[in-house]
């Protein structure tokens, strides 16, 4: 191993700004201006070829690869004429990135200054032949992990398929089921509050308290779940989560999503941003998720969100209890319900292979550039 300031080793350029509104989906080449993804595309290149990228500004210090012509934006540096394998070096980078993030400066918008960039050092395998084995066995891991992903997405895709196969359209109710206001067929609609003191007076442990970053549209979201104790919790009876309720997020960028409370979890409150809807013996909880969720329900959703909120989304409990809905027969609701499962229970097995994938990846990007 051998160490090299990043300026030895490429060819380091700040990217160009351009008019954004001339994006366009029709577009032939990727806009890349910081970020792991494209953000949009544009109608010119101004990169062709083998190019490590870094994000030099906002979320400073995330690193991608491409082979081919794109657009790199002003708040990348792009990397390039190396003299070592580029995909080696871009991974040699990411297995440096919270590094690269402590060059940030900048007293509001925090950046990366080229010069702290150029100058940051990096231990550098110089054997050609070992440098292609690293990219060789790190290429397959994530390619591994990119195919499980893809799986998962079409796990997903099928679920919606054969919601809209049973059930149809949700608002326009194509397939001409009975409906009803959701406040007739719910023993509860609610929301909760945060206790005093906010997120600095949660234990460790306790009482499940569930906010809107829990709750996905069909799943839930444990990272990050918070905890209150037993005096918090009495002050929030009135939101005491059962087993088959189903959980709806109110307020904000997370607004309509939604997921079935796993029972794992409880006993469980919910604070203000996530309602608690408690559905009666005429609808399956997990029908009702996938309802609210399906893409014409959550369109109809959103733009009651959208429309009542000055300066924030916003579904109220009023809203909620108005919201017209299908009511299918039971049978086939129970049918459906157990078909998510199946498909839950796939999903489960996919994950955790992913889960597995992604700790080999970590151990042996620590194993080479830790």
């Amino acid at each position: 191993m051998k160490t090299y300031k990043l300026q030895e080793l490429c060819r380091i350029e700040k990217g160009k700004q351009i008019d954004t509104t001339k994006l366009n989906s029709q577009s032939q080449y990727k806009y890349i201006n910081g970020g792991i993804k494209e953000s949009g595309y544009y109608h010119e290149y101004n990169t062709d070829g083998e190019t490590v990228i870094v994000s030099e500004g906002g979320a400073c210090g995330y690193t991608n690869y491409l082979n081919e012509k794109f657009w790199c934006g002003c708040h990348c540096y792009k990397l390039t004429d190396c003299i070592v394998m580029p995909k080696y070096l871009y991974y040699t980078l990411k297995g440096n990135q919270d590094s690269i993030r402590a060059l940030r400066s900048g007293a509001t918008i925090s950046n990366i200054k080229k010069k702290d960039f150029e100058n940051f050092s990096l231990k550098i395998d110089t054997n050609t032949k070992r440098q292609k084995l690293i990219v060789y066995i790190l290429d397959g891991i994530s390619k591994a992990i990119n195919d499980k992903t893809k799986q998962l997405a079409e796990l997903d895709e099928l679920v919606k398929s054969h919601f809209i196969a049973l059930f149809g359209d949700a608002v326009e109710n194509n397939k001409g089921y009975e409906c009803s206001l959701l406040k007739n067929l719910t023993y509860k609609i609610g929301s909760g509050a945060t206790p005093n003191g906010g997120k600095s007076n949660y234990p460790l442990t306790g009482i499940s308290f569930i906010r809107s970053m829990n709750v996905y549209d069909g799943c839930f979201e444990y990272k990050d779940l918070a905890h209150i104790n037993n005096a918090q919790a009495e002050k929030l009876n009135g939101v005491t989560v059962k087993t088959g309720d189903v959980l709806f997020n109110i307020t904000g960028a997370s607004i309509a999503r939604t997921c079935v409370v796993p029972n794992e979890i409880l006993p469980a409150r919910v604070n203000q941003h996530v309602a608690i809807i408690r559905p009666t013996e005429k609808l399956n909880s997990i029908f009702v998720s996938y309802l609210l969720s399906s893409q014409p329900m959550k369109n109809k959703l959103i733009g009651i969100g959208e429309a009542a909120g000055a300066t924030r989304q916003a579904i109220t409990k009023g809203d909620l209890e108005k919201l017209l809905v299908i009511v299918p027969p039971l049978e086939l609701q129970n049918k459906f319900a157990a078909f998510v499962k199946k498909v839950d229970e796939a999903k489960s097995i996919v994950k955790a292979q992913i889960q597995n994938l992604q700790e080999l990846l970590d151990s042996k990007m620590n194993e080479y550039f830790g």
